[in-house]
């Protein structure tokens, strides 16, 4: 039996909308002049758009979509589902005040009034090269006699219970993810109705917008979090042209340093100079942070291979890398920690310069002199902004073939712990793109990072460094670092990538 929804349809448009630049081949194309208001059971909805706990528990991630579905808060699901069960305040009580029978006056109705926000697909609509199959697809027959009353049809072999898309999701959720996902258990209100807002064809650019018109701009979400939870954002020029995009690449920047500075496993964990302490040995977190957003935190063209890997990213399908900042730091992180080994296992007759010269830090004896002395470049703001200019503009010039895409984040998101970085960097380890780092890391062990004020430079070597101070400096020594990769990986790939990244 063929299920049809009722539904009211709600037009909204002005003459001034005809204004707007509408464009199909930036994911912008015109859309329809009005959309649904209707009634869905939870549990279908949750069916239709491929939100279902089958999928995670089988070891394959959701629909990944990279601007589509947003990245899931587990937390903030369980507590949607026990305030619909108990209501407020008794959701917010312990097990063991429920249990005690004290406090059943506090039990409410959990109403969730606000609707639902989904896209109906066509069939002519592309996610990640597949459409949705002719047989799942959901459709709209407005009533006859009026233009008011439509009919969502859901498709015909549709039943709740085991019912899956052959290919992509009829529907798409754009806004309440959080609260479907509170209904996963299979036993929990099955009958449960949500109210639904659907548009049709609505391209994802304009799914960005509409999600950031109603999470981000009334300020109600973390603006950061936001843009791991609905990676399409980043992509957004729209949002570039304000302020607030300016500042999320500050923020987002920061955050990075301090998961850098914080985590265990990091080989810069307590050396950041996050405070500008008088004789701190370390590089302040100021300088850091610019070395971030110069490196990674930009645009990427897929054509020229040049920009941020943790920007947005043009002239391809892809609109963004879809990695959340556990992703970021952990690339980061297993990077420096190549290095550091690689470092400790090198006899340079540079490190080796250093290690006979200088006098380790009684405080931190296993401090390698390579990346934390005061006479390595490393140790400085230069050195780490072509550290980073140097990685990301390797990795930029081959982020299709070395498998960037194949690193899907996790199935939830959430404020930083150390046990969601560290499973990031147990799943960074498993991928080829690994070996990629390790070669890198060992080619630029090598190379001699000694700032001019280094014992035992010769006079011409002094000189030579010196043209790394100021501004210009970055653009010097990360061609000098990077020639240096060319001329020495082990890797064949690695240096052609150098080699790229130089021209």
């Amino acid at each position: 039996m063929t299920i049809r929804i009722p539904a009211l349809k709600v037009r909204q448009w002005l003459p001034t909308w005809d204004q707007v630049e509408w464009d199909a081949a930036r994911l912008r194309g015109e859309p329809p002049h009005s959309f649904l208001v209707l009634s869905m059971k939870a549990r279908d909805l949750k069916q239709l758009s491929a939100i279902y706990r089958r999928q995670s528990d089988s070891g394959i991630r959701r629909a990944d979509d990279l601007g589509i579905q947003r990245r899931h808060d587990k937390k903030r699901s369980e507590k949607i589902r026990e305030f619909v069960q108990y209501g407020y305040p008794y959701c917010d009580l312990t097990e063991f005040q429920k249990a005690s029978g004290d406090h059943e006056s506090l039990r409410k109705p959990g109403w969730l009034p606000t609707g639902i926000v989904i896209n109906i697909l066509g069939k002519n609509d592309e996610r990640l090269g597949q459409r949705v199959a002719e047989d799942d697809l959901v459709r709209i027959e407005s009533k006859s006699g009026t233009d008011q009353f439509a009919s969502l049809v859901f498709p015909e072999n549709f039943n709740s219970s085991d019912w899956q898309p052959m290919q992509a999701a009829p529907i798409e959720v754009v806004d309440g993810q959080h609260r479907l996902w509170a209904f996963e258990e299979e036993d929990f209100a099955p009958d449960f109705e949500m109210p639904v807002i659907a548009f049709c064809g609505l391209d994802i650019s304009w799914q960005a917008y509409l999600f950031w018109s109603i999470n981000i701009s009334p300020v109600k979400i973390n603006a950061s979090l936001a843009f791991d939870m609905y990676p399409l954002l980043r992509a957004e020029d729209w949002l570039d042209k304000m302020e607030g995009h300016r500042v999320y690449r500050e923020a987002r920047a920061q955050e990075l340093v301090e998961s850098i500075w914080v985590h265990p496993k990091s080989p810069w964990r307590n050396r950041i100079d996050m405070l500008a302490e008088p004789n701190n040995p370390y590089v302040r977190q100021s300088a850091w942070i610019k070395s971030l957003i110069s490196a990674f935190i930009k645009p990427l063209d897929m054509h020229t291979k040049r920009g941020g890997l943790f920007g947005s990213i043009r002239n391809q399908k892809h609109e963004v890398l879809p990695w959340t900042r556990m992703q970021q730091a952990a690339f980061l992180i297993f990077f420096g920690s190549a290095l550091l080994a690689a470092m400790r296992r090198s006899n340079s007759p540079w490190i080796d310069a250093l290690r006979r010269t200088t006098t380790q830090d009684l405080v931190e004896p296993d401090r390698e002199p390579g990346m934390f002395n005061k006479q390595s470049l490393l140790n400085t703001d230069q050195g780490i902004r072509a550290l980073w200019l140097v990685l990301n503009d390797i990795c930029a010039a081959r982020v299709i073939e070395w498998g960037f895409f194949d690193w899907r984040p996790s199935d939830e998101v959430g404020s930083y712990s150390d046990a969601a970085l560290s499973q990031e960097l147990e799943e960074i380890g498993k991928l080829s793109l690994a070996g990629k780092l390790e070669v890198i890391a060992e080619s630029l062990s090598s190379f001699d990072w000694r700032t001019s004020s280094a014992d035992g430079l010769t006079e011409d070597e002094r000189l030579r460094r010196k043209v790394f101070r100021g501004s210009g400096g970055y653009v010097e020594l990360k061609k000098l670092v990077l020639d240096h990769v060319f001329r020495t990986a082990s890797d064949a790939d690695v240096a052609s990538a150098a080699k790229s990244a130089i021209s």
